[in-house]
């Protein structure tokens, strides 16, 4: 079995510059949104815990995983003022609740480095952190199959929580503007994993 970059994200509008970058098909045999080619396999896991922690439980019965292969989450999140709309941030820390998981970003890299919380619902008040819905959920389900070193988490500020400022174009716009920054530590990843 070859090895297979899985790369998660919340939402199609985030999956599209992706989608096209690695040229990737639609899955037809399983209910996941899931697009893939040979070494690439991206799931659309939805937003919220629930609908992430469930999406994730079906794409690991959906391919065995292999001690080769890495998981990379990349998705949007409300930041601080200090970090600009639009700025590529790896995540070396995540937490929910009373739960929390430190990340080895092994790689090199010239990006910010940040802890990130993940949280139930859109945040309007401000939070002295970058702040997501799913990446806890897909590091706690992947952590079943995987170790941490497989994992690379990839967040691009969108807004200052203000989560009503997001669109769909806006979300393609982010993720799009950094396809080559993402393209980079995927690679590095991988070869660091090799």
């Amino acid at each position: 079995m070859s090895v297979m970059v899985y790369i998660i994200v919340a939402l199609a509008s985030e999956a599209k510059p992706l989608i096209r970058y690695y040229e990737l098909q639609r899955v037809q045999d399983t209910d996941l949104y899931l697009f893939s080619n040979d070494e690439t396999l991206l799931l659309v896991c939805g937003i919220g815990y629930e609908k992430t922690q469930s999406s994730m439980e079906k794409l690991f019965r959906y391919r065995p995983i292999t001690s080769m292969d890495v998981l990379i989450n990349i998705g949007l999140c409300a930041s601080t003022l200090e970090n600009k709309i639009g700025e590529l941030m790896l995540i070396d820390n995540v937490t929910y609740g009373e739960s929390s998981f430190k990340l080895n970003i092994e790689i090199e890299h010239s990006h910010k480095v940040s802890a990130l919380l993940s949280v139930k619902e859109p945040q309007r008040e401000y939070i002295e952190t970058l702040v997501d819905m799913e990446a806890h959920a897909i590091l706690s389900e992947s952590l079943k199959y995987m170790t941490i070193e497989q994992l690379l988490f990839i967040k691009i500020v969108s807004d200052y929580f203000k989560p009503d400022s997001l669109n769909k174009n806006l979300a393609y716009a982010l993720i799009n503007k950094k396809m080559k920054d993402i393209d980079s530590l995927i690679r590095k990843k991988l070869c660091q994993q090799q």
